[in-house]
């Protein structure tokens, strides 16, 4: 019985592998090595797959068959019109394909500890593969009335309480959203 390719190499990697801890004193045969295991099955190989020659041939192409006028005055390359009708409509220019858009990317600190009472800058990067003109919009999606202003990538906050505030900020460049980046802010009553 003769291995495919994939049987015998499936076989060499489970004798190799299944050999590594045996030992002579154990009463085990030792550790089966690659040149042993294809020493042993050497018949069972499957025998080498031969290709045959192939020789590739240029592809003929068609030649020009239009009459040429072949005085020494006429040195122009042009060819002679088509026949097409008189009404014929213009060709069309071209319609320019429309480039997909790509979503701004916007990023936050994951967390930001800062003291209550005290007002505190939120930066985040935005970033539009398009160029784009970028807006903002900042939302807070938990912890108690948080004072915020800015409608930038920048947005100042003044926790008046401690806790944990979520905020998160979309970029939008007048035809997609990014996807939302989310900062959890903890408010401390003292210094940290």
């Amino acid at each position: 019985m003769k291995f495919s390719k994939w049987q015998w190499l499936n076989a060499v990697s489970i004798a190799l592998c299944a050999g590594g801890s045996a030992t002579a004193d154990d009463g085990k045969p030792p550790p089966l090595t690659a040149e042993a295991f294809i020493a042993e099955n050497h018949a069972l190989l499957p025998e080498p797959v031969r290709m045959p020659r192939m020789s590739i041939k240029p592809v003929a192409t068609p030649r020009d068959t239009s009459p040429r006028d072949a005085s020494p005055r006429n040195t122009s390359r042009a060819r002679p019109a088509k026949n097409t009708p008189a009404d014929a409509p213009a060709p069309r220019p071209a319609e320019k394909v429309p480039s997909p858009n790509n979503r701004p990317l916007v990023t936050l600190p994951d967390n930001l500890t800062v003291e209550i009472g005290k007002e505190n800058r939120l930066s985040a990067s935005a970033t539009d593969l398009d160029a784009d003109e970028l807006t903002y919009r900042w939302r807070q999606l938990s912890g108690a009335a948080l004072p915020m202003r800015g409608d930038d990538k920048d947005l100042l906050i003044m926790p008046m309480t401690e806790g944990v505030y979520i905020l998160e900020l979309i970029a939008s460049d007048g035809k997609s959203d990014s996807e939302p980046a989310v900062c959890a802010v903890t408010a401390l009553a003292e210094d940290f």
